[in-house]
């Protein structure tokens, strides 16, 4: 009783609900293929208040390029928002490799993978 208690003092003070383990995860990473390029879109959605912080690690097939975005958000629920782009053309397009790490301030944190076709 008492550790559902401080749990609960947690998120009132954090301002944020615990995600739903069977809603889909807040922050999400959507990739769409063109002509001439890769467009990579850190997306944030939820059906509760949600403040979480997320990274987005683009690197290229030989490892070469890397390309690292950060940042912090607090989501109102309901509300869609685009996070950041990253766009990828020419020879980056081919093969590619892409990295999202949120760390919500109240649940488990997790990871989103995608790559090149």
């Amino acid at each position: 009783m008492i550790e559902s208690a401080a749990i609960l003092l947690a998120v009132v003070a954090a301002g944020s609900v615990p995600p739903d383990p069977a809603s889909p995860s807040p922050i999400s990473l959507s990739v769409e293929t063109k002509a001439t390029s890769v467009v990579l879109q850190v997306v944030g959605e939820s059906a509760v208040p949600v403040d979480a912080a997320y990274s987005l690690e683009v690197t290229n097939a030989s490892g070469g390029n890397r390309a690292i975005q950060r940042g912090r958000v607090s989501l109102r629920r309901n509300e869609r928002v685009v996070l950041l782009t990253s766009r990828l053309g020419g020879a980056a397009q081919a093969g590619w490799r892409a990295l999202l790490t949120v760390t919500p301030v109240v649940g488990k944190a997790y990871e989103i993978r995608r790559e090149a076709d």
